[in-house]
């Protein structure tokens, strides 16, 4: 993501989307489909008000027991907080995001059909919490914001925000309570 201008509270504005690309790859769980996605949010003069690009991975389902995850471990951190979601945060996070995956609330559905022990803490939810957490730290205008998912979060996992401040640059990581990364971030600021 990146922000060109700020979105005042009231104003109208258009989002554009359109498919930047479809790839195909195989991966180590299976087949692997990835869609980039540009959205741009512009002013009603068409000033480019913030461009996010997306990278959505669809799979197939993974049979129970067989999720892959990540192995990086995060180096030392300047600053760090942890939080623990519910599944009242899921509920909502899912609500206020139009995420009607059934993975985020229905852990019969995750166990069977997808083969995850619990509900699964939407990446974007970290991701969101990254990006606050580095607003926070870094005391200017955000200008970019980028985030990568690396393993899947459950419902019941503590993650602990990790935060190293270079400058214009914060470099983040969410840890499992294993201290397996499951996302990478950076910020950078004006």
């Amino acid at each position: 993501m990146s922000f060109g201008a700020p979105v005042r509270i009231g104003s109208t504005v258009r989002k554009e989307s359109s498919i930047l690309a479809v790839d195909y790859k195989q991966g180590r769980s299976g087949d692997l489909v990835f869609v980039t996605v540009l959205h741009e949010l512009k002013s009603l003069q068409g000033e480019l008000l913030i461009r996010e690009e997306q990278d959505i991975v669809y799979k197939n389902s993974t049979a129970s027991g067989k999720n892959v995850a990540s192995s990086i471990t995060a180096p030392s951190a300047h600053f760090t907080t942890s939080y623990t979601p519910d599944s009242t945060l899921l509920f909502r996070y899912s609500a206020l995001t139009f995420n009607g995956h059934r993975i985020h609330y229905d852990v019969d559905y995750c166990r069977e059909q997808e083969g995850y022990q619990n509900l699964v803490i939407h990446g974007p939810l970290n991701a969101t919490l990254l990006a606050g957490y580095a607003a926070g730290l870094g005391g200017t205008q955000l200008r970019s914001f980028s985030y990568r998912g690396l393993s899947p979060a459950f419902l019941g996992d503590t993650i602990t925000l990790h935060a190293t401040v270079q400058d214009t640059r914060i470099t983040l990581n969410a840890l499992l309570g294993s201290g397996t990364v499951c996302m990478q971030a950076e910020a950078v600021f004006s």
